[in-house]
């Protein structure tokens, strides 16, 4: 009888120190898991924040975008921008342009939306025309206005009202 108590004790201490020496290895996996799981969810949380910024970013494109034609209106085409790079004088003169047309109404701008590659060809030798001297001069910009102006009322007199010059770089 003894020994078989002998034997229950040396298998319950024996169980226990199983049980002992697994839970520390057990603990230190479920820790190993949490910091896995911790990093997981700041990556997701970074990525979900940078989402958001690049929507925000979108969202505040596309608002300007309204306002602009909210305040300019319907009557003004807007034409895509020109880069403009030449030599002058041995040097780089580079350059952007935006400019839109103001017309007469909405439906001269409907009917000149898909001339709007005649139209480039009238404004980009003048553009070019600007530069020509290296960086233009408020009299350069002026004279660039007026014959943009004169050179879209040749072809396109009842429809073109005024050319303005949204950003020059």
């Amino acid at each position: 009888m003894s020994s078989l108590f002998t034997w229950r004790l040396l298998f319950s201490l024996l169980l226990s120190s199983l049980v002992v020496c697994y839970s520390p290895t057990n603990n230190a996996l479920s820790q190993e898991k949490e910091e896995k799981e911790e990093e997981e969810l700041d990556d997701l949380a970074k990525e979900r924040l940078e989402k958001e910024k690049e929507q925000k970013k979108r969202d505040k494109q596309f608002n300007e975008e309204k306002l602009y034609k909210f305040m300019v209106g319907r009557d003004v085409l807007t034409l895509p921008l020109f880069y403009i790079s030449l030599y002058v004088k041995g040097k780089l003169v580079e350059g952007k342009l935006r400019v839109a047309i103001q017309t007469k109404s909405p439906a001269a701008r409907r009917s000149l939306n898909p001339e709007k590659m005649a139209i480039k060809g009238i404004i980009y030798p003048l553009a070019v025309r600007m530069w020509e001297k290296g960086r233009p001069t408020s009299e350069d910009i002026r004279n660039f206005k007026i014959d943009a102006k004169a050179q879209l009322k040749i072809r396109y007199e009842e429809l073109v009202k005024e050319v303005y010059i949204e950003s020059i770089l």
